[in-house]
């Protein structure tokens, strides 16, 4: 497997990921949403030391930083 079909692979294994976490963020569960918002943000922004924070993430906390 050359490196262009690994990259490929772990870009759509994180695709799936991000798909997953969105569907999860979006259910009834707050707790649960909130852990998805949270990996969601690290996906995202995985340097910003404010999401590796033990803090509940809420619309307007993610609002706020953005």
């Amino acid at each position: 497997m050359g490196i262009v079909q690994m990259e490929q692979n772990r870009l759509r294994q994180q695709e799936i990921e991000v798909r997953a976490l969105v569907a999860i963020s979006e259910c009834g569960n707050r707790t649960l949403a909130n852990r998805a918002l949270r990996s969601l943000c690290h996906i995202c922004w995985p340097d910003d030391e404010r999401f590796h924070m033990e803090i509940e993430v809420t619309d307007s906390v993610i609002e706020k930083w953005l």
